[in-house]
This record gives C-alpha cells, structure tokens and sequence, in this order.
C-alpha cells in the first residue's frame, strides 16, 4: 500500500509497487501481510486483474486488516470506470476494529466493458483514510 496526500483520480500505477515477494505474500489468502504505515492522507492498494476478454462479469474480493479502525475511517474498495474515469465503490467496510481481518467484494455485472483497460485489465483499489 501507498501513503499519498489526495486520492488519485485515475488508475495510473502508484509510485510504491510491490516487490516480487510482497506479490508472493499477498497471493493467497493466509496470514502474510504487507504492512503500510501513514500519517494523514490516505492510505492506498492499488491492484490490476487481466481477464481473457471484455465481456465477463467483472469480480473482486481483498482481505486485509488495519490499524486505524474502519469504524472511525471507513476502507473502500472501489474499481475504475474506464468510460466515465471515475472510481466505483462496490464495497467498504465501517463495523470492523483495528488490527482485525475483514474481507471486502464485488462484482460489476452492467456495463462491464466501460471497466476493461487495452489488454483486457480492470484496475481497483482499496483505501482508508489516514489519521
């Protein structure tokens, strides 16, 4: 994840990427985390999924946790609209404590081709507002 000031408004690659490893460890759903510390702003995933064409329903699912309580600062997970170059929230989450697992997901089943990139990409995001 990226600490940044302002949300950005498109779905261009944030400056922070993953390393190799970081990719390993979030690959499946178990214990390993990447951790992400900031102050102020809003703290930032920023994910790609490739599909092999632009007409299936698109679906998401992330699993993470935080040390600022959603309950006090919602975590969104949004997708970008190609189309329209808004991002969409399909899910969030504000019931969850601190330092707690919670899943967030959803699917677009309209209009599924305004969210494909060239070469078939969807990008999303999941955010929370820093402190």
């Amino acid at each position: 994840m990226e600490a940044n000031v302002a949300l950005p408004s498109d779905d261009a690659d944030l400056n922070t990427a993953f390393t190799y490893q970081q990719y390993l460890d979030v690959a499946i759903n178990d214990e390993a985390r990447v951790e992400q510390c900031t102050t102020g702003g809003y703290t930032i995933q920023l994910f790609k999924q490739q599909n092999a064409n632009n007409t299936d329903y698109i679906n998401v699912s992330w699993e993470g946790q935080s040390g600022r309580t959603p309950s006090a600062s919602p975590v969104y997970l949004q997708v970008y609209n190609q189309i329209t170059t808004t991002w969409v929230a399909v899910d969030s989450d504000n019931t969850t404590g601190d330092d707690t697992d919670f899943p967030l997901s959803g699917s677009v089943t309209t209009d599924v081709g305004n969210y494909y990139a060239a070469g078939n990409w969807v990008s999303f995001r999941v955010w929370q507002e820093g402190i």
